[in-house]
């Protein structure tokens, strides 16, 4: 349950940016077309903000905190651009009227779209310092874009607070309205919970570069969070009818699926984002499946209790985490333990991944379980009331799933 808040789109300098720098990042970047985009962020030691997003009690317009159901005709691909690394993560491209966008794909928040306003200013910046002209950024695909955005030494930061400014040039620019104000959104962190108002506006969205449009009047919440892009929901995923995440090749699937090449597991809705059964050497627990959290699975410190796990043999086997509200984690890495994900009829699949326990319990679950295990199982679907992985795992989907002991980031924390 990981929604990254403070480093998905950017490492943690945040210096004046250098010009020089920013120019040869492109040069390098152009010539580099590939899909999956492998990064530098194993040296990172910046924590994460682990929690979940979820609509709290609203009125009004408020309570329309999802997207609209949508009518397809056909099913929408959109590649995605994997981050690989202790800090991995996924994202693609949607097409506002005036510009591409970033968007963070994190099953662990639920609502609709986020526009981040912290992020447009970024991008505006580093659009500015890189190309000096609007048409010339827009060409770079995904991933060039996101190589500059993730460079150590390009980054502007924009001051929170101080991003409003551009919002009104943005949804002239866009086609967009306002929707309404004062929606509240509840943030499910490590240790605590909070509740944060937003702004809701409509805006029309595309991908292939125009040439798909996917809604006249979609959803978004304004928000205003430091080191991370826009954010797809698990909820906008879901007003399509169904949703499909694959590595072979990265791809985004919108829409209704065939499900007979699917296990469905056992899963259930929790704070919005789903939950699956998972069985730990014989004991049982509920844990959120969430793309935002790079750590296969993470365990909380009340269900990793008496566990029969070995810690980690490597230097320091703990790792530092921060959650959505402040609060912090030193959390222990274990050894590979099979993981037994429980089915919908009854059986297991069984995955061989290492444990990181957090030493503080998580808000309405056991723990949750985060890209690199499902990598591992090659992907995952998901409806409104079900969630699925692959019958047939894939050995390319398996090989290209990074190895989180050889690559941890040790973060500057203590043992308990």
């Amino acid at each position: 349950m990981q929604v990254n808040f403070f480093f998905q789109c950017f490492n943690q300098d945040m210096v004046t940016p250098r010009p020089e720098v920013c120019v040869a990042v492109v040069v390098v970047a152009a010539a580099v077309v590939a899909v999956v985009l492998y990064t530098h962020l194993k040296n990172s030691t910046r924590p994460g903000a682990v929690g979940l997003a979820s609509p709290a009690n609203n009125s009004g317009r408020c309570k329309n905190m999802t997207s609209p159901a949508k009518r397809l005709t056909r099913r929408i691909s959109i590649p995605m651009v994997v981050v690989d690394g202790p800090r991995g993560h996924l994202h693609v491209d949607l097409h506002f009227t005036g510009m591409p966008a970033l968007f963070f794909v994190d099953t662990g928040y639920a609502g609709p779209l986020v526009f981040n306003q912290w992020h447009h200013q970024r991008e505006l910046r580093c659009m500015s310092t890189v190309s000096g002209n609007s048409a010339e950024w827009h060409r770079l695909s995904t991933a060039e874009r996101l190589s500059v955005c993730l460079a150590d030494d390009v980054h502007s930061a924009p001051v929170r607070g101080q991003t409003n400014e551009h919002i009104d040039d943005f949804m002239a620019a866009n086609n967009c309205t306002p929707y309404a104000t004062g929606c509240k959104v509840r943030l499910a962190g490590i240790a605590s919970d909070a509740v944060q108002s937003m702004d809701m506006i409509t805006c029309p969205i595309s991908t292939d570069n125009h040439q798909l449009k996917l809604s006249d009047d979609d959803r978004l919440v304004t928000m205003d969070i430091p080191g991370v892009c826009h954010i797809l929901t698990i909820d906008y995923m879901l007003s399509y009818g169904g949703a499909a995440i694959t590595f072979v090749p990265p791809m985004l699937t919108l829409g209704p699926f065939d499900n007979s090449d699917w296990t469905r597991l056992e899963a259930k809705r929790v704070h919005g984002a789903f939950a699956v059964k998972i069985n730990i050497a014989g004991r049982e627990g509920w844990f959120t499946v969430d793309t935002g959290s790079s750590i296969p699975i993470v365990l909380g410190k009340t269900f990793s209790q008496g566990l029969p796990i070995e810690r980690a043999n490597i230097e320091k086997p703990f790792i530092a985490q921060k959650g959505v509200n402040s609060e912090k984690t030193c959390a222990s890495i274990y050894e590979h333990t099979t993981v037994n994900l429980c089915q919908a009829d009854g059986r297991f699949l069984g995955v061989e991944t290492p444990l990181v326990s957090n030493d503080s319990n998580t808000s309405g679950v056991a723990g949750y379980l985060g890209l690199e295990l499902i990598r591992k199982v090659g992907g995952l679907a998901l409806t409104s009331d079900a969630l699925y992985v692959p019958k047939q795992q894939s050995a390319e989907a398996v090989a290209i799933a990074t190895s989180f002991l050889q690559s941890v980031a040790i973060g500057a924390c203590t043992s308990r």
